[in-house]
């Protein structure tokens, strides 16, 4: 299935009404991590409606997402033309967050089936918390694929490897 179409599935799966406007951060490459604040909009919308899940689900939420910007942000290496958006859909049962990037991308398969293949290399707790928590014998990085493995409900890359769409049942 094509990458629109898994999309689309995501958006049905949590209830969202394809009328309305998704929650948007856009940002140049330029703008530090740390002024990456896009988090916060996405969360008043979750309370706004009433969602609840725990502190844990909360940070394992953030720390997919804040692992997905600073890979787009890496992939754009800071030139200023380039841009990072993160487009947050809520629906009833979840949202669903598609970041995109100005990147070249990356070959998404074989990087996730590498990563599936190392996910006892990782400590939970640490990598939650906001450290590395890789073992010893793990590649480079790896967080983000990390987190989308383990806290995500599901997600898809595009062919390109420059834009994925990533779910959250908050029944979690």
């Amino acid at each position: 299935m094509s990458f629109e179409g898994r999309f689309i599935e995501m958006l049905e799966h949590v209830g969202y009404d394809l009328a309305e406007q998704p929650i948007r951060f856009i940002s140049p490459t330029s703008a530090t991590v740390a002024e990456m604040n896009f988090f916060d909009p996405i969360l008043l919308e979750l309370f706004a409606r009433d969602f609840v899940f725990s502190e844990k689900r909360e940070h394992e939420i953030h720390r997919t997402l804040w692992e997905l910007l600073v890979n787009a942000r890496s992939a754009c290496h800071e030139d200023l033309r380039k841009f990072v958006q993160i487009d947050s859909y809520v629906g009833g049962e979840g949202f669903v967050s598609r970041v995109v990037d100005d990147g070249r991308g990356f070959k998404a398969p074989q990087i996730i089936e590498e990563r599936r293949k190392q996910l006892s290399l990782y400590d939970r707790e640490r990598v939650v918390a906001g450290g590395f928590g890789r073992g010893e014998g793990c590649n480079d990085g790896g967080v983000g694929t990390y987190c989308l493995l383990t806290f995500a409900n599901d997600f898809q890359y595009s062919d390109k490897g420059n834009e994925v769409a990533v779910r959250f049942d908050l029944s979690n």
